[in-house]
């Protein structure tokens, strides 16, 4: 008993004694070192980022545009098989983490996202609100 005590307070003063300026701080500037998820959570990010940049349409979607897991998916790649595009798509199913830097990029709350030349279009209301005013079609037409 008399060793548990003993180290238990060892540990503790050299806890105590640290000062502020001698805690160690990580590549994100705290204390907390690096983990998996934090770093995961970074390449996550900079894939987001890239995705949009490097692909003329994307869309970020519940399950894959050969087989939506939603309406709302599903009618926006309805629209788009409607006019012929090529797109890449993203399944937000398979990572609970992509929504979340998702959304913190987009500031857009909502699955699915549709990305044109950058930009966010918006979700399947707005797709389908630019698909029936003819909107989407040409700028659509501009990336052929």
């Amino acid at each position: 008993m008399r060793n548990w005590v003993y180290y238990m307070q060892e540990g503790l003063k050299s806890m105590w004694s640290k000062k502020d300026n001698e805690l160690e701080i990580n590549e994100y500037g705290d204390d907390d070192w690096a983990t998996p998820e934090k770093e995961n959570v970074m390449k996550l990010k900079e894939q987001i980022i890239n995705d949009i940049e490097s692909n003329p349409i994307v869309l970020y979607m519940k399950g894959t545009k050969d087989m939506p897991m939603c309406g709302f998916s599903s009618s926006v790649v309805q629209i788009l098989n409607h006019y012929d595009v090529e797109y890449k798509d993203v399944n937000v199913l398979e990572d609970s983490e992509i929504r979340v830097k998702l959304s913190e990029h987009s500031n857009w709350p909502t699955i699915p996202q549709l990305f044109i030349n950058g930009e966010l279009v918006g979700g399947a209301d707005i797709a389908m609100e630019m698909h029936n005013s003819g909107e989407l079609e040409t700028m659509l037409d501009t990336i052929k």
